[in-house]
């Protein structure tokens, strides 16, 4: 288990950056981020998460304006987080981070 990963739900997103950065070797090369497995796991586990009530809000509006919540698409969604939140919802999601 990573150091405080038990409390990561109330730290902020500050603090979890913070604690990523400090975990993070000052030898890594900066142009090469999140290439490997130990960087790519530093990266999904203490980036902030878009919360659920962002996504309801998205999909109550959609759903006044549209019959189906067939589709999704996420334009700009860099690795994918928001991307699996809407996946709980639509029954497709396309995506790409231009």
């Amino acid at each position: 288990m990573q150091p405080f990963q038990h409390h990561k739900s109330i730290m902020s997103s500050a603090a979890q950056i913070a604690m990523a950065r400090e975990m993070m070797s000052s030898t890594v090369d900066k142009t090469k981020m999140y290439v490997d497995m130990e960087q790519s796991k530093a990266y999904a586990d203490f980036r902030p998460r878009y919360s659920e009530e962002l996504f309801q809000t998205i999909v109550d509006y959609c759903k006044e304006t549209s019959p189906s919540l067939d589709l999704a698409v996420d334009i700009g969604c860099g690795p994918g987080m928001s991307t699996l939140g809407f996946a709980k919802h639509f029954n497709k999601v396309n995506k790409s981070s231009l």
